[in-house]
């Protein structure tokens, strides 16, 4: 067997392991059951987001901050008005 293919399957294998080792405790803490590769892809999705991460994951589903209406946005909807329907007389 090539060296450099056993490097590297050493190299994948030491990385998958040193991975568990940091995701399996936040799976035992979060009050969700989470499957594993979910949580994983939550985690990727998330990597460069500033967010705690405990309220990310106990409620995933939840509007995240930041995420509001803008001002604008809030002043054009006040503004707009309801339709009319005709009354019957």
């Amino acid at each position: 067997m090539d060296r450099r293919y056993e490097d590297g399957r050493l190299f994948q294998n030491w990385t998958a392991l040193s991975v568990m080792l940091l995701v399996k405790p936040l799976q035992r803490r979060v009050k969700l059951s989470w499957a594993l590769s979910n949580l994983v892809a939550l985690l990727c999705w998330n990597l460069f987001t500033y967010r705690d991460l405990w309220q990310r994951l106990d409620a995933p589903f939840g509007t995240p901050i930041g995420s509001e209406v803008a001002e604008q946005t809030r002043f054009l909807l006040d503004r707009i008005q309801p339709l009319r329907t005709a009354t019957a007389t």
